[in-house]
């Protein structure tokens, strides 16, 4: 079997504290174990602060983890970037980072090619043409610069620059939710087509659970830098196993509300066990003393000793 496209080994990122009376380490992400195929979208939702976008730059080798391992198709991430040139990409909440106003998109679109060098330059008009009318606009948009455009069509152009290499492994940070509700369904058609015919594996960070369930095919919830749910996106939305994803989750019945609350932590230390204990409604003595690991629960993953009856409730 192929190995994994992107494989993440009990990994961890801290960084130093800046606060002046503190001198010790914020863990961003920790002993965090995943692993996305080719063709497959790991959708990685959670709150702000949670870890997600750290998680998506060690994804990229824009970091190096503090502790674990990462790696690209088995192997271990090059030790220089411009080794992986064209290999992986990134799209952003706001196409506006990806397009030069100053420049015609075509030559924005067709930068990476440039920087991979891997195209000799007289194909180059016509590969970006080709790239244009993958994402569903007009060729003749690249004579066009970004502030002439709609929101809609800039993101669509930076999915075509993303795309434009063949990359192996895309990230896509919030990459819809600056768009119109209307405008987000047509570019996350877009991301699922693309994917079917070009294979690409895919990390797909958002807030919004409604979203990722349409467009990836497993969901992974991050609290405070753990992975503390992964399943199937179908299973994930009918039944979560943990009661921070069942709290999160956008369509509770009215009647379920109160028992997936957050609680007011106000004052609250954080817990000796369960990270999210202090907030979790579901929390009984076990779960401030002993830290629960993810665990196989009905196919799904969950980092709850509650997994089972969450999952029931």
């Amino acid at each position: 079997m192929n190995p994994p496209v992107v494989h993440l080994d009990s990994v961890g990122v801290t960084y130093q504290s800046r606060r002046l009376r503190d001198s010790g380490t914020i863990a961003a992400v920790s002993g965090v174990t995943l692993a996305i195929e080719r063709g497959q979208t790991l959708g990685l939702v959670g709150e702000s602060g949670s870890g997600k976008t750290t998680l998506g730059k060690l994804c990229l080798g824009m970091i190096r983890p503090t502790q674990g391992t990462v790696q690209l198709n088995g192997q271990p991430f090059p030790r220089h970037r411009r080794e992986l040139k064209g290999r992986l990409a990134v799209v952003l909440q706001h196409p506006e980072w990806a397009l030069n106003p100053r420049l015609r998109v075509g030559i924005s679109v067709a930068e990476p090619l440039s920087i991979a060098r891997s195209l000799p330059s007289g194909k180059v008009d016509a590969t970006v043409e080709d790239m244009l009318s993958k994402v569903g606009l007009e060729p003749v948009l690249a004579r066009r610069y970004p502030h002439e455009l709609s929101g809609g069509q800039r993101q669509r152009l930076a999915i075509a620059r993303a795309l434009i290499t063949h990359p192996q492994f895309v990230v896509f940070d919030e990459a819809v939710s600056a768009l119109d509700v209307s405008i987000q369904s047509q570019v996350l058609n877009l991301i699922k087509d693309l994917q079917a015919s070009e294979g690409f594996a895919a990390l797909f960070i958002s807030h919004d659970i409604a979203v990722t369930r349409y467009v990836a095919h497993t969901i992974g919830v991050m609290y405070q830098g753990e992975l503390v749910e992964q399943a199937p996106a179908s299973t994930f939305y009918l039944k979560p196993k943990h009661p921070y994803s069942r709290a999160l989750r956008l369509t509770l019945a009215e009647e379920d509300r109160a028992a997936f609350t957050f609680k007011d932590t106000t004052g609250s230390e954080s817990a000796r066990g369960c990270l999210f204990s202090v907030r979790c409604p579901w929390a009984v003595d076990r779960c401030f003393a002993d830290k629960p690991g993810l665990r196989d629960v009905e196919g799904s993953r969950s980092a709850c000793h509650r997994a089972e009856e969450v999952g029931a409730a």
